[in-house]
C-alpha cells in the first residue's frame, strides 16, 4: 500500500519516482526495505524499530497540535477569503486535522511557510497557509478553496 502514493514520505521510509524508481528505500538512502526485511528475517516492524531512532514529532503534527489547543491566529485577510470561499473557522480546522503539508515555502523573510491540503466539513478540498509566530503560536495566513 505505501508504494501505491507517489511521493509519500514517513520518517522511516521514502517511496519517490527520483529515487530508485518508486520502489520503498529507507529514508535518506538508497537500500530498499525489502532488502533490508529479507536481510533481518524478522518481521518489518521488529527491525525497523531495532534501526530507527525515535523521531522528533514532525511540522503536520506541530501544527495540529496548535489547532487543537487553539493556539493559533487567522489573519484579518484568511477571514476575508473564507468568507469569498463560504468557509468558516471549523472548515479551516478540519482541513488541517485531517490534510497533508502540499508545499513547504521557504522564500519569505517572516519564516517558512506551509501550504496544508485537505478537505472542508462539505468534502469541497481546500488549502490553508500558514507559520508559525516568534512566541510558537500559529500564523493562518489565508485559506482559500481549490
Amino acid at each position: 500500500m505505501i508504494a501505491e502514493r507517489r511521493g509519500f514520505k514517513t520518517e522511516i521510509v521514502t517511496v519517490s519516482q527520483d529515487v530508485m524508481s518508486g520502489t520503498p528505500v529507507l529514508d535518506g538512502t538508497r537500500v530498499p526495505v525489502q532488502a533490508l526485511i529479507e536481510a533481518c528475517g524478522c518481521p518489518t516492524y521488529v527491525y525497523l524499530s531495532l534501526i530507527v531512532p525515535e523521531q522528533p514529532m514532525g511540522t503536520l503534527q506541530k501544527i495540529q497540535q496548535r489547532i487543537v489547543g487553539r493556539d493559533y491566529f487567522i489573519s484579518s485577510h484568511s477571514e476575508e477569503e473564507m468568507v469569498d470561499d463560504g468557509l468558516e473557522r471549523r472548515d479551516m480546522e478540519n482541513a488541517i486535522l485531517k490534510g497533508r503539508i502540499e508545499k513547504k515555502l521557504t522564500h519569505c523573510a517572516r519564516g517558512t511557510r506551509y501550504r496544508i491540503e485537505g478537505p472542508a466539513l462539505d468534502r469541497r478540498s481546500i488549502h490553508v497557509v500558514c507559520r508559525f509566530g516568534a512566541t510558537g503560536n500559529l500564523i493562518i495566513i489565508t485559506v482559500y478553496a481549490s
